[in-house]
C-alpha cells in the first residue's frame, strides 16, 4: 500500500504537523495490517462489524497515547 506516501505530505501541506501525519499514517497501517489478518477468521458480519470498530477505537487510543506523551 502506498496511501502514506500521498497522506502524509497532504496533511503537512494542510498545516498538520508532520509528526501528526505520521501518527495518523501510522495507526491507518495498523488498522489494516492487524485487521485484515484477524478479520479472516473471524464468521458473521456482526462480529465483523464490532471488531472493525473496536480495532478502531484501540488504534484510536494508542494514537493519541503516543500523541500526548511523545510530541511537544
Amino acid at each position: 500500500m502506498t496511501t502514506g506516501q500521498f497522506t502524509i505530505p497532504l496533511m503537512k501541506r494542510f498545516g498538520y504537523r508532520a509528526a501528526f501525519a505520521g501518527g495518523v499514517g501510522l495507526a491507518l497501517t495498523a488498522i489494516g495490517i492487524l485487521g485484515s489478518a484477524i478479520i479472516l477468521r473471524v464468521h458473521g458480519f456482526g462480529l465483523r462489524c464490532a471488531f472493525w470498530i473496536a480495532l478502531g477505537i484501540l488504534c484510536t487510543g494508542f494514537f493519541q497515547l503516543g500523541m500526548e506523551l511523545g510530541v511537544p
